[in-house]
């Protein structure tokens, strides 16, 4: 007989296996509802669907199907080219997934393309709820910020853009270039189609969601772009960034102006009368406090007070003056509750206090204060010290100058406040501790009484003594207990995560900043593990850290980054400094002090991201140095041109992408500016992928720092070689010119020539007065007419010359041997008009002597020839210096001409006078012509009877 357990197990066995296969589960929905224990049973699944992402790297795509949208993951999609918009048909199996059920397949089968879903609108609320998981979506907001993100920011390289949803902002990536320009959206209003990603931690916790954008055209749309944001931000004061306005939107960027009181790093305090306001920079700024500035940013609710985010600082190139403010102690936290509210948060202000200690660690250094029953801080960083050196004994009397930082509760309620120090100028002694104290008053007097009355009564005043004593020890007892109490008080109120451990990690003491950082209560962490604190990938380390203090450490303090798991699962990064000690027992304890870096850290990573997003997307090559001269870093441009990578470009690596015929050149030049700190601009050629050549001009300007030391060399190549041929065939054109018309001049003055000579030798050819008055008037206007063409030949031929593109050779000229040179090739005419030529000292400049006094020669010959018939020409010329130029006036008592005819005049072939006065009109032309060639301007001045004045200006 079998056992009837037995029996019942062998006929359940048969029952299950003669059941029928379950049928697979053919839609997406069926999938994405799956309750968590079905998810797990591994259930056949057939679908047909549209992929909407494809990523490589997670091995898996988004599958969306009239129903719902579901992941896709397996080994087999790694050898596949997925596109979003292809539909396909994956067999597989159902799984629990990290936040909902998914699809692992065994095969994929495109089965050919089509469009992409429709997408579902979608707020935040939709977003937030994890719903969205795998579905193609639309969103519409403002773009808060468009940077360009690698990992670990994330998971590939990326754009990505934070659009703000209406108060509640969201990240947006796409894996392919944005198609608008990153500085175009901020602040643009977008629409944009991507795929959610819901993400979730290694409990499988929801923590956020990612929208993905498909490599499709037309996924982003500027529906309404933005102004420039310097330009376009209008200007408010820092008391109005949270006043209701109505019509206004407060999520839009604002822009104040005001005084930096305190700057360090990302962050700075700006000041405008009585309001404060603390400004975290998109980048780190280099400003001193004193420096007026404009802050352009977003209002954001701080601690206590209003501060600004995402910002950036125009300076205004002007100092300004901001007195502190003088306060109490006692006085300052109690106005929140008196009928005077002002509270001078994030101001500069002066408060007077009596020295507890003074405790340095690495980042500077924290005077503990009390007024009266109310105790402080004033903090002074050593990255704006160097080394402050303070030293300050306790109980001396000081008054400490600085920003004024409010920490308040949980329901933003003001509890301490802290002092930023801008350098250790900002404390001034009020008053040093006194040298006699009450215990050296009572030895005193006692020593005094024992030798008056030692020999009537020792025994009387040796008891005194001890009474005395013993009360002096048990009132410095007191006082230490109270030194004590106050500095426990300091380390359980401070804003700082303060520990202390055994040597295994448990947890024996934590302060009131640790419950708040880690979101446990005292009691909670009392009960945990250190390690129970810290990522799983962190945990060993510290153990290992913890087990082995070594006797050389002591009691010195050693800094850390960890990454703390808050109780709500989200992530903290903690700049942790730990100490071993001995407690009294003999015990070796560990004690830690923490601060939460991670908004640093997200502002760093940004500032870098925002820098490269920049460097990236310029149009020239763009590089960095040392300030050797090393490059130390390129663009992504060096890279697309050269073909090369960062290690071959390294160091001095670009050299060999230079032309043979440059490179010693080219080097030569551009150590000596990184010698002298000048900067440099070179142009030259350089090798491409293709291995052709083309120019390029180079640029580089060094980067100082606050003591005015080179730092770095940033410069830049920009590709001219469109302009080199453009300038090329023009100069080969000019040359053309200028053969043609030396050639035409050549042959036109030798029939002049000969009409002349047939002219002349006609009119010796009359007898006996045959060369009547009539004859000899043609014969006349033959032979000027053709002497006028000889001149003006002449004058074109010279013109023709100065039009080249060669360069000029300037010596240094004295401008008073070119003047009288002019005036001695004009001696004959001078002395027939009687003119008088006045000029002073005239200075030395780098010219071509022969071009000026051609100059010199012109303006004198003009001011003679256009006289005034009834008055001998009187010619004045000057000299006048500035900046990088020196002015030349030659002004004259002639008949002057229209002011409307100041530019005419240098016109080739432009005559103010008619033919009553001889010439061929180009000689003011060469005159510019020359003066502009030199890297001047000329222009004129006249008034009709009263005389001209032509100007010119040459370089120093």
């Amino acid at each position: 007989m079998f056992h009837p357990v037995i029996v019942a197990a062998g006929l359940l066995i048969l029952t299950m296996s003669g059941a029928p296969q379950p049928q697979p589960l053919s839609t997406a929905a069926q999938v994405h509802q799956l309750p968590a224990a079905a998810a797990k049973q591994g259930l056949p699944v057939v679908l047909r669907g549209t992929v909407t992402q494809f990523i490589p790297e997670w091995a898996g795509f988004s599958l969306q199907d009239r129903t719902d949208a579901v992941w896709v993951y397996g080994n087999v999609i790694k050898a596949l080219d997925l596109h979003a918009g292809q539909v396909v048909e994956v067999h597989g199996t159902a799984g629990p997934g990290n936040f909902a059920p998914v699809v692992q397949v065994n095969s994929v089968k495109v089965l050919g393309s089509g469009p992409l879903p429709k997408p579902r609108p979608a707020d935040w609320k939709y977003l937030s709820s994890g719903a969205c998981d795998n579905t193609y979506v639309s969103l519409t907001g403002v773009v808060r910020s468009a940077i360009t993100v690698e990992p670990p920011r994330w998971r590939w390289r990326a754009t990505a853009i934070h659009i703000d949803l209406g108060g509640n902002e969201q990240w947006v990536y796409f894996r392919d270039p944005s198609p608008f320009p990153l500085a175009q959206l901020p602040d643009s209003t977008v629409r944009v189609n991507g795929t959610c990603a819901v993400l979730a931690n290694s409990r499988k916790r929801f923590e956020g969601v990612a929208v993905l954008v498909p490599s499709v055209p037309n996924q982003l749309q500027i529906l309404d772009a933005a102004q420039e944001i310097t330009a376009g931000t209008p200007l408010t004061t820092i008391d109005r960034m949270f006043l209701y306005t109505p019509g206004t939107d407060r999520r839009r960027r604002v822009k104040i102006s005001g005084t930096v009181i305190w700057a360090e790093g990302n962050r700075a305090f700006v000041q405008e009368g009585t309001n404060g306001v603390l400004v975290r920079t998109v980048l780190p700024e280099n400003v001193e406090p004193g420096e007026r500035v404009y802050a352009i940013g977003f209002p954001s609710a701080g601690a206590y007070s209003a501060e600004m985010e995402d910002a950036v600082l125009v300076d205004q190139h002007r100092q300004g003056a901001v007195p502190p403010f003088a306060i109490a102690a006692g006085e300052l936290l109690a106005r929140f509750h008196s009928a005077r509210p002002f509270l001078p948060d994030s101001m500069l202000v002066r408060i007077s206090g009596t020295v507890l200690g003074v405790s340095q660690s690495i980042n500077g250094d924290v005077i503990s204060l009390e007024d009266g029953s109310t105790m402080f801080n004033a903090r002074l960083l050593k990255t704006q010290m160097g080394r402050s050196g303070l030293s300050l004994a306790s109980g001396a009397r000081v008054a400490v100058t600085g920003v004024c930082v409010i920490q308040a509760d949980d329901l933003g309620l003001p509890q301490s406040f802290e002092i930023l120090m801008r350098s250790s100028q900002d404390v001034r002694i009020l008053e040093e501790p006194s040298w006699l104290t009450r215990t050296l008053a009572v030895r005193t007097a006692g020593i005094l009484m024992v030798l008056v009355l030692v020999t009537v009564i020792v025994v009387i005043r040796l008891t005194h003594r001890v009474g005395a004593q013993t009360t002096v020890i048990e009132q410095q007892k007191e006082r230490e207990r109270a030194m004590g109490q106050r500095l426990q008080d300091l380390v359980e109120n401070a804003n700082d995560v303060v520990y202390i451990l055994k040597t295994d990690g448990h947890v024996l003491h934590a302060n009131s900043g640790a419950e708040r950082l880690t979101g446990y209560s005292r009691e909670e962490m009392l009960r945990l593990n250190m390690t129970d604190l810290l990522a799983p990938e962190e945990r060993s380390l510290l153990l290992e850290n913890l087990a082995s203090p070594g006797a050389e450490r002591g009691t010195k303090f050693e800094q850390a980054e960890w990454n703390f798991v808050r109780k709500d699962g989200s992530h903290v990064a903690v700049e942790l400094s730990q100490r071993f000690v001995a407690d009294d027992d003999g015990e070796t304890r560990v004690q830690a002090i923490g601060r939460d870096v991670s908004a640093r850290k997200r502002a760093l990573f940004d500032n870098e991201e925002r820098f490269r997003t920049l460097a990236n997307n310029i149009s020239q090559l763009a590089w960095m140095a040392d300030q050797t001269g090393s490059v130390v870093w390129y663009n992504e441009r060096w890279f697309q041109y050269t073909g090369s990578t960062l290690a071959e470009l390294g160091g001095e690596g670009w050299r060999n992408y230079l032309h043979p015929e440059h490179t010693e050149r080219v080097v030569a030049r551009r150590q000596q500016c990184f010698d002298t700190g000048e900067i440099w601009e070179d142009t030259f050629l350089l090798r491409g992928k293709d291995g052709q050549f083309r120019w390029f001009l180079a640029k580089a300007m060094p980067i100082h720092n606050n003591s005015g030391n080179v730092v770095r060399w940033f410069g830049t190549a920009t590709d001219i070689t469109e302009q080199k041929q453009i300038e090329t065939a023009l100069q080969r054109s000019n040359e053309d010119l200028r053969q043609f018309a030396y050639i035409a001049s050549h042959d036109l003055q030798e029939p002049l020539r000969n009409v002349c000579i047939y002219a002349q030798m006609l009119a010796r050819s009359f007898t006996n007065g045959d060369l009547t008055p009539e004859r000899a008037k043609y014969i006349d206007v033959v032979t000027s007419g053709a002497k006028r063409m000889e001149a003006l030949i002449s004058d074109l031929l010279a013109y023709s010359r100065l039009t080249g593109t060669e360069d000029l050779e300037m010596p240094n000229v004295a401008m008073e041997s070119v003047l009288e040179t002019a005036m001695e090739d004009l001696r004959t005419v001078i002395e027939e008009s009687k003119a008088r030529i006045i000029y002073g000292d005239l200075p030395v400049v780098r010219a071509s002597a022969a071009h000026l006094a051609q100059v010199m020669q012109n303006l004198l010959g003009n001011a003679i020839k256009y006289r005034k018939p009834d008055a001998a020409p009187e010619i004045i010329v000057r000299a006048e210096q500035q900046v990088d130029r020196w002015i030349f006036s030659v002004a004259d008592n002639g008949r002057g001409f229209e002011p409307e005819y100041g530019e005419n005049v240098f016109g080739i072939f432009k005559r103010l006078h008619g033919q009553e006065i001889p010439g061929t009109g180009i000689g003011l032309a060469i005159c510019k012509t020359i003066v502009e060639r030199h890297g001047g301007k000329i222009w004129a001045e006249g008034r009709p009877g009263v005389g001209a004045t032509f100007w010119f200006t040459l370089p120093h």
